[in-house]
């Protein structure tokens, strides 16, 4: 099976956005490239950077999965754990550089919504 891929942006000067990627409970081969942005022009990803994503659940379950950067994109697998129950997924992406600096992007949602059966 081929793998479902979205494409965002995510602003990293902003607390929110009214991005809500719509998934089906239990979903795993779907990829999100996300393209940083900064004062409406894309972020340049320095060569130094490793990413994260920071997920929440709304029974408060915390995740921290790591992405991959390619071509100035940051791309999240979706894991098991992300959809594995319905209900809003609150999301961001943290850039670290290897001294530990950080950026965060502003927040997004991923809606997991029951299956048919």
């Amino acid at each position: 099976m081929n793998q479902s891929n979205y494409r965002i942006s995510l602003n990293i000067n902003g607390i929110s956005s009214p991005l809500t990627l719509a998934l089906k409970r239990g979903e795993t081969n779907r990829r999100i490239h996300i393209t940083l942005i900064e004062y409406g022009k894309p972020y340049q990803i320095s060569e130094n950077c490793y990413a994260y994503m920071l997920l929440v659940k709304e029974d408060g379950a915390g995740m921290q999965h790591d992405c991959i950067i390619q071509d100035n994109t940051v791309i999240y697998d979706l894991q098991p754990s992300t959809t594995s129950t319905k209900g809003n997924v609150k999301c961001e992406v943290v850039l670290c550089s290897k001294d530990n600096q950080k950026i965060v992007s502003s927040t997004f949602i991923i809606a997991v919504y029951d299956t048919v059966f």
